[in-house]
C-alpha cells in the first residue's frame, strides 16, 4: 500500500462503496488539500470504482464476507479487534464503546495507516478554555410552548411532503444511516404522533445536555421576539 506521508488521512464511511449517486462525495474527498481520503464501507456495490489501496470493505465477497458483515452489523466488533485496538492505542480504545463497531473499525484502519495519533491535550470543545472571550448562549423555552412548536413543525413538514419523501427514500433503498433520521421509521409506518413524541424526547435530552455546559448563559425565549433575544445576548457579550 502506498501512503502519502505528508498528508493526514480522513476516513469516509458509507454503507455501500460507492453508488454512482455519490459522485459528490468522491469529488469532495479528492479536493481536500491537507488530507487523503480512505473509504470504508460494509460492501461494494455497482457504481464508482475506488482504488484498492485507499478503500476497504467489511464484506470482501462470498459467503465468508457476508457472514463477517452480519457479525459486524448485529454483534459488533469481535473481542480480538477490541483487544487489538487496546494493544495498539489504549488511549483511543478508552474513548470508544467496545460495541461501537463503526468507530472500532475506523480506529484500526487509521492505526494501520499510521495516522492514529493521540490528541495534544484535553479537548476544549464546549469548555471555557477558548482562544477569545466568548459568550455561550443557550436558548430555552417553556416546555409547553416548546412542545407546541415541535408539533407545529412536524405538521408543517408533513404539509410540505415529508411523508412522501420518506416513502420514496424507502423504495429507493435508503441506507441504515438515513433510516436513523428522526421520524423516518415513524413516518414510514404512518405514526405521526410517534414522530412528534420522539422529537419532543430528543429536545428534552438536548436541553439536559445544554444546561450542563460550562459557563453557558441560558436565555428564555418564550413569547419573545427574536430581535429582543438577540439584543439581550449582545448586551451580555458586551458587559
Amino acid at each position: 500500500m502506498t501512503l502519502i506521508r505528508d498528508k493526514g488521512t480522513i476516513v469516509v464511511f458509507r454503507i455501500q462503496l460507492l453508488p454512482i449517486s455519490e459522485t459528490f462525495i468522491v469529488t469532495q474527498a479528492a479536493a481536500m488539500r491537507r488530507f487523503s481520503p480512505f473509504f470504508v464501507g460494509w460492501r461494494r456495490t455497482a457504481g464508482i470504482e475506488l482504488p484498492e489501496d485507499t478503500s476497504w470493505t467489511v464484506d470482501g465477497g462470498g459467503l465468508a464476507g457476508r457472514l463477517r458483515e452480519l457479525r459486524f452489523r448485529y454483534a459488533g466488533p469481535t473481542r480480538a479487534q477490541v483487544a487489538r485496538l487496546r494493544a495498539r492505542a489504549e488511549w483511543a480504545a478508552a474513548g470508544i464503546d467496545p460495541n461501537d463497531r463503526q468507530r472500532i473499525v475506523r480506529a484500526l484502519e487509521l492505526a494501520d495507516l499510521g495516522e492514529l495519533e493521540p490528541p495534544a491535550g484535553e479537548s476544549q470543545l464546549w469548555s471555557e478554555e477558548l482562544r477569545h472571550p466568548t459568550l455561550l448562549a443557550g436558548l430555552t423555552m417553556e416546555r409547553e410552548s416548546l412542545y407546541e412548536t415541535i408539533d407545529a413543525r412536524v405538521d408543517a413538514m408533513l404539509a410540505a411532503g415529508a411523508r412522501e419523501q420518506v416513502r420514496r427514500a424507502h423504495a429507493a433503498g435508503a441506507s441504515q444511516t438515513a433510516r436513523k433520521a428522526l421520524g423516518f421509521e415513524q413516518l414510514l409506518a404512518g405514526d405521526v404522533e410517534g414522530m412528534k413524541r420522539r422529537t419532543r424526547n430528543y429536545a428534552k435530552r438536548q436541553l439536559t445536555w445544554m444546561r450542563k455546559l460550562a459557563g453557558v448563559r441560558l436565555v428564555d425565549v418564550s413569547a419573545r421576539e427574536p430581535s429582543a433575544v438577540a439584543r439581550e445576548i449582545l448586551l451580555d457579550s458586551a458587559a
